[in-house]
Formats: structure tokens, C-alpha cells, sequence
């Protein structure tokens, strides 16, 4: 399951970030990494980029970048 998969208060721990070397330093330097918590908080409409609480961080998150993060 991605953290695309989540849907709105629904809470998931990273178990494996993208494949992309690049894209897997993005996402650790806004704070993902692997068992960290995260909460979906608000799914917009149409396929919009979502909210997502990760610690004390607010982050929108398009699809692309949201199915590179892998969560259980």
C-alpha cells in the first residue's frame, strides 16, 4: 500500500521509499523515513494533491510524489 492509499484520518508508518535515488533524498528531507508515522489529513477533490501530517509537519503531497512512499 502507498501513502496514496490512505484515506483522511486514516494513520500508516513508512515502510520503504521510492525506488529514485533523487526523489528518496526528497522525501527524507521533508521527513520521511522509514517506521516514521503518518496521518492523512485532508484528501482534495478531482485527484488533487493531499495533506499529510508527518511529526509536527503539515505536507501536500501530489500523487506522484505520494506513490513513491510505500506504508503498512
Amino acid at each position: 500500500m502507498t501513502l496514496w492509499d490512505l484515506n483522511p484520518n486514516q494513520h500508516a508508518k513508512v515502510s520503504k521509499l521510492g525506488l529514485d535515488k533523487a526523489i528518496s533524498q526528497r522525501l527524507s528531507d521533508m521527513g520521511f523515513s522509514q517506521l516514521t508515522d503518518v496521518t492523512c489529513l485532508f484528501v482534495t477533490a478531482f485527484g488533487g494533491p493531499r495533506v499529510y501530517q508527518v511529526g509536527e509537519s503539515l505536507l501536500s503531497l501530489s500523487r506522484e510524489m505520494a506513490q513513491n512512499i510505500e506504508v503498512s
